[in-house]
């Protein structure tokens, strides 16, 4: 199995300046050190480690880093359809190293600049959960926002010439919300869980379809491909087979909510409150009533309350995660068999667990790799 890397460097505009292929161990020799990691709807990050030879001008604010894979001699592909923007440099006498992160960094320099009650921050009609997250990005990013109903001036507010909305696919459980002065990251995450918790998992990714654009996208069900063992394509991985190995299976319940109570607008007695419970896990324990108090009180809307107080109980859930080294095999290569967001089957200790890949760890470095991804059971 031959898999090589190469790391295409851009500005912000995403003109070409560079690519980097040669990777060492020690970069003060000449050659690149690389890590990074792919993360399904949060922010990924990148660290690339050049000689002081090489010319740090090309590494620019918000410059865009690639990273190109090719598995046995096929074209390379995209990894992860990540693009990290330039944010971070180290020098030293013998080296240059830049940090980078994923565009899903850019929800989080959003706020929702709208006053409480505006039609821009109060949606309280029930919506498809996937076509509110386009809604609050075009809104607050791109060709949807209204300057004269926010606050301050709008320099360089609207991107949409490098950030554009995929079409609304009426995708996810249907949500209501009211966000005035949120940060855009939280709404996207909250919008996202609350209809996981209402029985429909989405998730929504910056991409970069080519090089030099990006594309805000939601992914109902699955990000990428299902390759359970209940599928017509299944894909195992297992120590047994060879295509993981140091396996960890932690279940972590130290943090777990039961009941939540997301409390809205008003004072005393007349405060809007809506609660949320999950009488299954709370029945497993005669102390397993856990609670959480959620303070929006910018919130007047009831459907909006509840979908934070489902939202609450559902990040509480216990935390199983299953993570594995991953060794790919020629029946089990990431980028052929599965990828970054697919469904699959892992199998440790005599049980299997349907997991979604959301998480992918890559250092490459002296003629080899290293590449750790993290399983999530979809429960």
């Amino acid at each position: 199995m031959t898999t090589t890397y190469e790391c295409r460097i851009a500005d912000a505009f995403g003109t070409p300046l560079a690519i980097v292929s040669n990777f060492v161990s020690d970069p003060r020799g000449g050659g690149a050190a690389l890590g990074y990691t792919l993360s399904v709807g949060k922010v990924g990050a990148l660290r690339l480690t050049m000689p002081a030879t090489f010319d740090d001008s090309l590494f620019k604010l918000d410059g865009r880093v690639g990273v190109w894979r090719s598995i046995n001699g096929r074209p390379p592909k995209l990894d992860g359809e990540t693009i990290f923007l330039i944010r971070k440099w180290e020098y030293t006498t013998y080296t240059t190293t830049i940090t980078a992160y994923s565009a899903n960094h850019l929800r989080g320099r959003r706020i929702v600049d709208y006053f409480a009650g505006s039609s821009y921050s109060s949606k309280t009609t029930p919506t498809a959960a996937g076509n509110l997250i386009k809604t609050f990005v075009s809104e607050n990013m791109l060709a949807g926002i209204v300057g004269a109903d926010r606050q301050g001036v709008e320099t360089q507010a609207d991107i949409s010439a490098y950030l554009t909305n995929q079409a609304n696919l009426g995708d996810g459980a249907t949500q209501a919300m009211q966000c005035a002065w949120r940060n855009l990251e939280d709404v996207i995450q909250e919008l996202s869980d609350g209809s996981t918790q209402a029985g429909t998992y989405l998730v929504a990714d910056i991409v970069a379809p080519t090089e030099s654009t990006l594309q805000l996208r939601t992914y109902a069900t699955v990000r990428g491909e299902d390759h359970r063992a209940s599928s017509g394509q299944p894909v195992i991985l297992s120590e047994e087979a060879g295509s993981l190995a140091n396996c960890l299976l932690v279940v972590d319940r130290s943090e777990e909510v039961t009941f939540a109570i997301a409390g809205g607008s008003g004072e005393k007695g007349q405060r809007l409150t809506r609660t949320s419970l999950d009488a299954a896990r709370m029945a497993e324990s005669p102390f397993n009533r856990i609670e959480q108090f959620g303070d929006y009180s910018n919130v007047s809307d009831t459907t909006a309350l509840q979908n934070l107080a489902d939202a609450m109980v559902r990040a509480g859930r216990p935390r199983i995660e299953f993570s594995a080294d991953v060794v790919e095999t020629g029946s089990a290569t990431r980028g052929i068999h599965y990828d970054l967001g697919d469904m699959v089957t892992a199998a440790a200790r005599g049980q299997q667990y349907d997991a979604r890949l959301d998480v992918i760890e890559v250092a490459v470095g002296g003629g080899g790799q290293f590449s750790r991804s993290k399983i999530r059971s979809l429960t």
